[in-house]
């Protein structure tokens, strides 16, 4: 009996320690499900976003028509004799500047100087017979003014002189084409050629250009080629010289529209050193255009697909739906959505939203053009 007592005591005592263990959770687990009041405290009380501020403002906005093209010299001429003969010797080399009548190649003379001495003579002959034939006509030996000039005239073609003049002046010609000369001052391209040989009249010695003045030739689509004047700015640059920069201007706008749609404009280089026939370049002519507001490009973001600027105001930022018009490499037109004098955002923009607090790090004052 007091065994069985005992037993049920022990049944009782176990499942009063069991209900006690399954009804106290530790102390870790009841910490757990509380609610972080501290960092909800922090996230309520967050720092506002640091900004940079534009104050919107109209100005001229500059579009920049961008254009490829290659370098041409504003001068250049292809060097060839007059006539073929035996090439003497060459004067200069590729890539020399010459002064204009710098003497560039020379033809063997010797059959034409013989040719020329030739002609003399014959002309000094014809002179004593057109003497003669003064005196014979009543005139003084030696003295064409003592007679009738249009007698004179006939005497001198009887006598064979005009003929022996004009044999003379083509013999000096021909002579004097035995040298090629710089038409023109410039530096020496594409002498592929080679002394101790036989040319002839059509074959090219070399070509010469103005190195100090040289044009971009590109092409421009004919709705904006409508935009341009001569005169405007414009900056190039070519991959061949490290993205080195050069100042140019509309030098020449072709009033005609091929048959892709395109119009050929010609800019001229400002101190085009480093620059060389045939080099492939960019070009970027800026092209003003009306009034607006402008801002920087990173200024507009895309929210549902739609374009926002978002603005300062009472120390939030508000966004505002805008529309843009043209743009270049770093400002945008916009056409509405924003006014003059609204504080626009222009940096640290793309985490804000609607109502975000905001801080203003700079302010700065966009320059009215």
């Amino acid at each position: 009996m007091k065994m069985l007592l005992t037993r049920r005591s022990l049944i009782a005592w176990s499942g009063l320690l069991f209900c006690a263990a399954c009804t106290s959770a530790p102390a870790s687990d009841q910490t757990a499900a509380l609610p972080d009041t501290a960092s909800t405290a922090a996230e309520a009380t967050a720092a506002p976003t640091e900004v940079q501020l534009l104050t919107a403002t109209l100005k001229t906005f500059e579009y920049h028509l961008q254009a490829n093209g290659k370098i041409e010299p504003l001068q250049q001429s292809v060097l060839q004799f007059r006539q073929g003969g035996y090439l003497q010797q060459l004067h200069v080399k590729n890539g020399q500047y010459v002064r204009q009548g710098q003497l560039i190649a020379s033809l063997e003379k010797d059959a034409l100087q013989l040719a020329l001495k030739k002609a003399q003579s014959s002309t000094a002959l014809k002179q004593e017979a057109y003497n003669a034939l003064l005196v014979d006509y009543g005139g003084s030996f030696g003295q064409p003014e003592s007679i009738d000039q249009s007698q004179s005239e006939r005497l001198i073609i009887r006598s064979g002189l005009r003929e022996a003049q004009l044999q003379q002046q083509e013999a000096a010609l021909a002579l004097a084409h035995t040298e090629l000369r710089a038409p023109f001052s410039g530096r020496i391209a594409d002498l592929n050629i080679k002394a101790s040989n036989i040319v002839s009249a059509t074959d090219p010695i070399c070509m010469l250009y103005s190195a100090d003045q040289l044009l971009l030739t590109a092409e421009v689509l004919e709705s904006e080629a409508l935009r341009l004047q001569l005169n405007q700015k414009a900056h190039i640059h070519t991959l061949a010289n490290g993205g080195k920069q050069y100042i140019a201007s509309v030098h020449e706008i072709n009033p005609s529209v091929s048959a892709e749609g395109m119009v050929q404009v010609k800019l001229l280089v400002q101190q085009p050193q480093g620059l060389l026939p045939g080099m492939n370049t960019v070009a970027s002519i800026r092209v003003p255009v009306q009034k607006a507001i402008v801002i920087p490009k990173d200024a507009v973001v895309l929210r549902s697909g739609k374009k926002v600027v978002f603005v300062a105001h009472e120390g939030m930022a508000v966004w505002r739906y805008v529309t843009t018009g043209l743009e270049n490499e770093q400002e945008v037109e916009v056409l509405e959505g924003l006014k003059t004098g609204d504080q626009v955002i222009i940096a640290n923009n793309l985490q804000l939203e609607h109502d975000t607090p905001v801080q203003v790090k700079q302010q700065l004052a966009a320059t009215p053009l």
